[in-house]
Parts: structure tokens; C-alpha cells; sequence
């Protein structure tokens, strides 16, 4: 079920972008011989009264609006060849245009509904004091933006990282407190946010359980008497710790050592214990036994959701917020060409419509992430100068206006067809790849 729904999400998008073609091609007084969704035999066709063919085929891999002496020559004046070079260079642009402006339907519609990119502060009774519902804009200076993958999240974790925070203590409890900046009825303002930071024992086996009594989920609270804080962490303690402590020759040939630590037991009492330490004969060096593993976990005194912006905030936003889209889309087929993004990131239609189903099947509403993403990916795709597409057919028509001669219609003819033949080639083994290789 979820793939016939993926394929007709697909089909409606390619919809979109034929239509765009068709309706200034109307508009513009072009003759059109068929408009047609998909490729292949037909399985449904309607002939208009003024001679258009209307069909939908059997493989939903793309479509086309059919021109009137588009690849050939006609001698008819409404024939696609025959109309003025900036007359078709709109039609051409219709395509991309309309996806374009769909994209901007669908984020408006994502971003009134379910938010995205930008978090808001869910409640208001925290310790940083922020007005609940504030949307949280730069964190430690930075910028919010999922274009650079400036999560709000990565973000906090950097500020952490970097040591962008002010340590304070409250209540027995050490926190970072985080600068922020927020906005609260349309003004931008400056905050804080306090993180907290727990070390707890993610997994641990049965013979170091027995030996330490340590168990999963208990929480570290020191190690070597020294407090674990967001200055001094856990891993610059113990690494400290191997790196400048005279290890006795007894500890050597037994390879085991250990730091003793203090820690929460599951019902929350504080205890002392031992954390084993075992010895690698080639680096010469302790290290933490590998069937204990320690987590470091945040938790911030503010509940974070995603910012649900107003409608008439939601239309302003949602043309720059399609731009960014775009920008991302074209630095990652930038990362194609530098090596910084993987061929593997890639996927034709058999793995879009498997990508949509998947998502559909785990929660609907990841549509509505989805559908903007399609949008902007076809109107971007469509406008790169790649013979077959829109965007190599324009550049054509604008060689033509400046040299005031078209170029030899046999010779873009063949370009394009043989463009066509190696997008469909290149699709088609970037599925196989994915099915048989990638996955």
C-alpha cells in the first residue's frame, strides 16, 4: 500500500512540472499534441476537442508536455520551433517554475503544521527563565541552520566541545549555561540555556559486574577523587590519569590496574568503587576494559519541541526557507564533483519511491518533510544544463538569442536524445547499485 501511495506522490509531482510546461505553453498560444504523465505504453488516453492527447503510462520514471515540432520540423506557426526563442524559454521554465513554486506551497504547509529546522522552548518553567513557545534562533553565537547542518543540537554539543559556556553550579547540580538568542513576539533577544551532563555505564559484562558491582545505568559521579564537570570530563580525567601515573611493574605483568571512582547506584545511593583498567602489550599502554561502556548523556532544563510558526510568519518564511532548500541540494551535487559526498547518497526512482514508502510507513507526517525536499530536488535537477532536460534545452534557445541563428535542429536532437538515453542508463544502475551494493 505504502508503495502505490510513494509511486502516486511521485506521479503528482512530475504532474506538477508538466503542468507548468503545459499551462504557459496554453497561455502563450503553443500547439500541444499530447500532455502525458509517465513513459511507456499508455494505459489511459483522452483526445480534447482540439486535437490533445491527455494520457497516463505505464512507468512513472518522469512525463512530458509534446510540442508541436519540438524535435522536428512543422510548418505550422504554433509548432514549438516556429514561436519566438523568448516565448519558448518561459514555456521551458514553466516546469521548473511551477515545482518551484510547489515547494513553497509545501514548506508553508510543513512549517504551520509540524515546524521545522528551528526549536522552540516547550515550557516555561525551567531555570533560564525563557518564555515558553520563544523559537531559539543561534546558540553560542551560531546560527541555527540545517543548510550547514547547524542543528540546534550540534550546536549544543559544539558549544560543549569547544568550551563555549560559562560553568555554574545550582543546587549541587553543575550545569553549562549555553548563550543563546531567541525570539519572542517578532524581536530577537538574548538568553541562556543550562545543560547538564550525566556519565553513566551503558553496558557492562557479568564477570566485571560481580567484580565491581557496577551495574547498567549507574552514574559516575568522580574518578580518582577528582569531580567529573564539563572542564574537567570524564575522558580527560582517566586519560590524564593512564597518560601520567606511574603504573607499578606488578600492574604490568598482571596487565590490570584500577581507578577508583564514585558513583550512583539504580536507587540513587552514592557509593565508592573501582573501574578496571587492562594493559595493551604493543601500545605499552592501560586502557578501559572493553566490556564496560561509558556514555556521557545532556539533559538541558528546558523542553525543546519544533517551532510551529504563524501563518502569515509561515508565508514570509517559506519562500527564503525553499531557497535554502535549494542552496543545500546544490552544495551536495557540488560534494558529488569534490569527493565530499559519497555516489551512494544518490538514489533514482525506484529508490525515491522506496525512500517515500519507507518514511510513509513510520509516521505520515514525514511527508509533509518530504513533499517540499521532492519539490525543490525536480526543480533544481530540471534547470541543470544536462542534455534531455530543461534546463540544456534552455540554454539552447539562449545561444540562439544572441547568435540570432538556432542551432541545427538534427544536431540538439541527437544531444538530447543521447542525454535522455544516458540519464535513464545512470538511474537505473544507481537503483541496482543501491539494491545490490549500497544496502
Amino acid at each position: 500500500m505504502y508503495i502505490i501511495f510513494a509511486i502516486l506522490i511521485l506521479l503528482f509531482m512530475v504532474l506538477i512540472h508538466e503542468l507548468g510546461h503545459y499551462i504557459f505553453g496554453t497561455i502563450l498560444g503553443f500547439k500541444i499534441n499530447e500532455f502525458a504523465v509517465g513513459f511507456g505504453p499508455a494505459i489511459f488516453k483522452k483526445t480534447r476537442k482540439n486535437g490533445q492527447v491527455i494520457s497516463l503510462r505505464v512507468l512513472p520514471l518522469g512525463g512530458f508536455c509534446a510540442f508541436d515540432g519540438e524535435d522536428d520540423n512543422s510548418t505550422d506557426p504554433r509548432a514549438f520551433n516556429n514561436m519566438p526563442a523568448y516565448k519558448r524559454l518561459i514555456v521551458l521554465f514553466g516546469g521548473v517554475f511551477f515545482n518551484f513554486l510547489s515547494a513553497i506551497i509545501f514548506s508553508f504547509i510543513l512549517l504551520v503544521s509540524v515546524g521545522y529546522e528551528i526549536p522552540a522552548v516547550k515550557n516555561s518553567d525551567n531555570l533560564s527563565n525563557i518564555p515558553a513557545g520563544s523559537s531559539i534562533r543561534y546558540v553560542a553565537g551560531e546560527k541555527i541552520d540545517f543548510v550547514y547542518d547547524n542543528s540546534y543540537s550540534k550546536l549544543v554539543l559544539d558549544a560543549i566541545k569547544n568550551n563555549n559556556f560559562e560553568e555554574v553550579i545550582i543546587d549541587g547540580t553543575n550545569y553549562a549555561k549555553i548563550s543563546i538568542e531567541y525570539k519572542e513576539s517578532g524581536k530577537l533577544k538574548d538568553g541562556f540555556i543550562l545543560y547538564s551532563e550525566e556519565v553513566r555505564i551503558n553496558s557492562i559484562s557479568d564477570y566485571y559486574a560481580k567484580l565491581t558491582n557496577l551495574r547498567q545505568n549507574n552514574i559516575i559521579l568522580s574518578v580518582n577523587n577528582q569531580e567529573i564537570t564539563f572542564e574537567n570530563n570524564f575522558n580527560k580525567i582517566l586519560t590524564d590519569y593512564i597518560e601520567n601515573n606511574e603504573f607499578t611493574s606488578e600492574e604490568i605483568e598482571n596487565m590490570q590496574s584500577n581507578v577508583q571512582i564514585t558513583y550512583l547506584d539504580n536507587a540513587g545511593n552514592e557509593k565508592t568503587g573501582v573501574l578496571p583498567l587492562l594493559y595493551d602489550k604493543n601500545s605499552e599502554k592501560f586502557y578501559l576494559a572493553d566490556k564496560i561502556s561509558v556514555g556521557v548523556y545532556y539533559e538541558t532544563d528546558c523542553s525543546i519541541d519544533a517551532y510551529r510558526f504563524g501563518f502569515f510568519e509561515g508565508l514570509a518564511e517559506s519562500v527564503p526557507f525553499t531557497l535554502r532548500w535549494a542552496q543545500k541540494i546544490l552544495i551536495v551535487f557540488g560534494g558529488l564533483f569534490t569527493g565530499d559526498v559519497p555516489l551512494s547518497s544518490l538514489g533514482g526512482t525506484v529508490t525515491t519511491i522506496t525512500t517515500i514508502a519507507d518514511y510513509s510507513s513510520q509516521d505520515l507526517t514525514f511527508i509533509l518533510v518530504l513533499l517540499p525536499m521532492i519539490a525543490i530536488n525536480l526543480a533544481v535537477f530540471n534547470i541543470l544544463p544536462i542534455p534531455a532536460l530543461d534546463g540544456a534545452r534552455m540554454v539552447f534557445v539562449l545561444i540562439e538569442m544572441i547568435r540570432r541563428k538556432p542551432i541545427n535542429k538534427n544536431v540538439e536532437g541527437t544531444i538530447h536524445a543521447v542525454g535522455l538515453i544516458l540519464l535513464f542508463g545512470f538511474v537505473i544502475v544507481i537503483d541496482i547499485l543501491h539494491f545490490t551494493i549500497w544496502t
